[in-house]
């Protein structure tokens, strides 16, 4: 595949600037659950963790913030930079994932620049629909494709980067609780390669998973934010609430149809660039085990999604055979080039924020100008769930 192509280092320059166009094309106009973050970021500063809801029907009952350190970070930042200091706070984010994914094919594939550089940014983009949003899973993102990076340097006898694996441990289960069970899901297919390999190394990672478990307690919440995605998810009245907590169906509703046939399309896709490209040299149990059972999760629920292309895509850098060109030629028409893409990605920024791409939901502020005046905070306000948290952030207690 691409067996006759070379690319120096300009076009790869030239498609992280396509990550950017890309990110800045989307908007945040759908996101509410931001509200629901920035309400307990603030209480959390000011009264410390809540271990009952303290803003809706639900009040009173047990409760586990399991994005505490989340909503504390979005809070400061909207507090004093406002939504678009918090949409440019998410595109720095959005860069670090393409360039750590970046990183990580680099290791993959054995240094090939400009391969690695296209699956990362599809990789990107990938995400950026839907996924890389002002939520905790854009912590998510940046921690699981580290854990990645470090069991690739293990596998090639780079060991002393596994030690680290406690360290993100302890970030996820705060930045992402209901997520942290996923950073051993991701360890267990390097496990299993190396049971079937008969490598002693196998011992080193799974006492630093041992470790990386019991450091989990490391939480305002101790064991319940543990297993907080073992008691939260895979309820079906949840199920039918939230769209993307739905099973892969193509029969479905317009949505879950949609993000269906995305997990199809990547995933037959993937599968043919490996079934037409694999040898003896490039083929890794880790990489197959972690290629299908993404795609599994994804199947059980199509937020998974974003789980699958991570494990899946960075992979297939093994398969593209680009040759590099390592010169850096700065001539004329490169110079024009540059400044053309320049005052592109200027433009595109421009017309975000023009058009409030960073504006989160389309929340009713009149609504809330008219209580304000006429209530008091301590009302029983009824409302469904996508205006509910935007009272919730401005002092009002909410039933749906």
């Amino acid at each position: 595949m691409f067996k006759n192509l070379k690319f120096n280092k300009n076009y790869i320059i030239l498609f992280f600037i396509i990550s950017g166009l890309c990110f800045f094309s989307c908007n945040f106009n759908g996101e509410v659950d931001i509200w629901f973050l920035l309400s307990h970021g603030r209480y959390i500063l000011g009264n410390g963790f809540p271990y009952t809801d303290v803003f809706s029907m639900h009040t009173g009952l047990n409760f586990v913030m399991q994005q505490w350190l989340t909503s504390i970070i979005f809070y400061f930042i909207h507090n004093y930079f406002g939504k678009i200091g918090l949409y440019l706070f998410i595109f720095l984010l959005n860069c670090v994932v393409t360039f750590l994914t970046y990183k990580l094919c680099l290791i993959i594939s054995k240094n090939k620049k400009f391969a690695s550089c296209f699956i990362s940014v599809i990789l990107t983009i990938l995400l950026q629909i839907g996924h890389i949003v002002p939520r905790p899973q854009i912590f998510t993102f940046i921690i699981l494709i580290v854990v990645l990076i470090m069991l690739e340097l293990f596998s090639s006898k780079r060991k002393k980067y596994i030690n680290f694996l406690p360290i993100l441990s302890v970030l996820l289960i705060n930045f992402h609780a209901s997520m942290w069970p996923i950073l051993f899901i991701f360890c267990m297919p390097y496990v299993a390669e190396l049971i079937l390999k008969k490598d002693k190394d196998v011992y080193h990672l799974i006492i630093m998973m041992i470790i990386s478990c019991l450091v989990g307690f490391i939480n305002p919440y101790g064991l319940g934010a543990m297993t907080y995605s073992l008691k939260c998810y895979g309820n079906k009245i949840i199920g039918a609430i939230v769209g993307e907590m739905s099973a892969f169906n193509l029969l479905a509703g317009l949505f879950v149809k949609l993000w269906s046939f995305i997990i199809l399309v990547v995933f037959l896709v993937s599968n043919l660039i490996i079934l037409f490209n694999s040898n003896k040299k490039n083929f890794r149990i880790a990489h197959l085990l972690l290629f299908y059972g993404t795609f599994f999760m994804s199947l059980i629920s199509i937020r998974n999604f974003s789980l699958f292309v991570i494990g899946t895509i960075p992979f297939l850098v093994k398969y593209l055979n680009i040759k590099d060109k390592d010169q850096f030629v700065l001539n004329k028409k490169w110079i024009i080039n540059y400044i053309v893409i320049l005052c592109i990605f200027i433009g595109v920024f421009i017309s975000s924020i023009i058009n409030k791409n960073y504006e989160f939901s389309l929340v009713p502020k009149d609504a809330v100008s008219y209580l304000d005046k006429h209530a008091d905070k301590d009302i029983k306000l009824y409302c469904d769930y996508s205006d509910g948290v935007f009272y919730e952030y401005y002092g009002y207690w909410w039933w749906w």
